[in-house]
């Protein structure tokens, strides 16, 4: 739910119990509301012979399921207190309340700045026209009942202010997750069989296919690099080559002075750093010459099954697509914001679904096939027209 439907919400429970009196006995709800608290505040049951406009605030949380932003008390006092401690309480005079917040009166109040009194009295804002404050509160003449004041006027204490962007930026935050998880839950009926494109069988062969790989398909590199590995089959045998020898090689995937350099330099390194082997260590690979974090990431994943997100173009792209990240271009930005939403195990299998499926179905040079898409009711379809 967005800010405004969470302070809606609120709102229209109290609506919702406009005309409950102590008369015809409905006020009774509201405190029985209250009590279901475990643990209740000070361990106080509100008895139905008690002041019972704090309660109903606190209530009116529980039924709209925002007890754990419109916090628990009976005491008008106590609940200033709660909101003050985290930085929650407002009593500037010059504040124009929203739908939602919860008003405190002082009936000593003059309106003139003189925030200083006892708390009398509670309720919630409904709504502000102008310069007049709907409110609606519990216990107001022994009922649920409106009051109309004047904005920054007579007998406002000040307000207590509920985190409702914050509790609305979770929701969001819970929604996408929900829905990422379903997104790979149909990926993995779509593509059970998800594995790297480019073609390896040792750990090193993956990462000089993985640095071709830049701007150039798999199913080249895939090609390209046979010659390769058949004319150096080792790591120390690439170690030994001349750079120029490489760069014929792999001329055909593009930048090869570039990647010929990088591939060679690596090579030495983990001939003479790393006894031929490749580390199993995020930060070490990163520190290997044309090694990045898609590559690091791709090393971790497939070689030694370990968490990895490979933020490729793929990745990037259908990630916006699907509203699981928002506008964000910059691969380790996307690297992070998918961690908060994909299950570690998940990560590196899911990426690679992300390439069948951006190939397959989600296509960058031409129109998606959303009505052949698994996910075309749950897709945002950021971009898509």
């Amino acid at each position: 739910m967005t800010e405004t439907e969470l302070r809606q919400s609120v709102v229209d429970v109290m609506r919702g119990w406009l005309g409950w009196t102590e008369a015809n006995g409905k006020f009774r709800k509201i405190i029985d509301l209250y009590n279901t608290q475990d643990p209740l505040p000070r361990r106080y049951p509100v008895k139905y012979s008690d002041e019972w406009c704090a309660a109903t605030v606190t209530a009116a949380g529980i039924a709209a399921g925002l007890q754990d932003i419109i916090y628990g008390e009976c005491g008008c006092g106590k609940m200033i207190a709660l909101y003050e401690e985290r930085g929650l309480w407002v009593e500037d005079d010059a504040y124009v309340p929203s739908p939602g917040d919860i008003i405190m009166y002082d009936w000593d109040d003059s309106g003139r700045g003189d925030n200083q009194g006892s708390p009398d009295h509670v309720g919630i804002v409904e709504q502000v026209v102008g310069s007049t404050i709907t409110i609606i509160e519990g216990n107001k003449g022994g009922a649920v009942g409106r009051r109309k004041l004047a904005v920054n006027g007579r007998y406002i204490r000040g307000y207590c202010v509920p985190d409702y962007a914050g509790k609305a930026e979770e929701d969001e935050k819970m929604t996408k997750k929900q829905r990422t998880l379903e997104i790979i839950e149909r990926l993995k009926k779509e593509y059970p069989d998800a594995a790297c494109t480019l073609d390896y069988d040792q750990a090193w062969k993956l990462l000089v296919s993985v640095r071709l790989a830049a701007q150039c398909t798999d199913a080249r590199v895939n090609v390209v690099v046979e010659g390769l590995f058949e004319k150096y089959p080792s790591v120390e045998a690439m170690a030994a080559a001349d750079v120029e020898d490489i760069e014929t090689i792999v001329r055909p995937c593009g930048l090869g002075k570039s990647k010929a350099r990088d591939i060679s330099a690596c090579m030495k390194m983990l001939r003479d750093e790393y006894g031929g082997k490749v580390p199993d260590d995020f930060k070490a690979l990163l520190k290997l010459p044309g090694v990045g974090r898609k590559s690091a990431n791709l090393i971790m994943g497939d070689v030694f099954g370990k968490p990895a997100i490979v933020t490729d173009t793929h990745c990037i792209r259908l990630t916006n697509r699907m509203g699981l990240v928002d506008g964000i271009k910059d691969p380790k930005k996307v690297e992070m914001a998918l961690w908060e939403l994909v299950p570690p195990e998940e990560g590196s299998d899911f990426c690679h679904r992300l390439v069948m499926h951006g190939r397959k179905i989600c296509t960058a040079r031409t129109k998606p096939y959303c009505d052949r898409c698994c996910l075309n009711d749950i897709c945002k379809k950021v971009g898509v027209e």
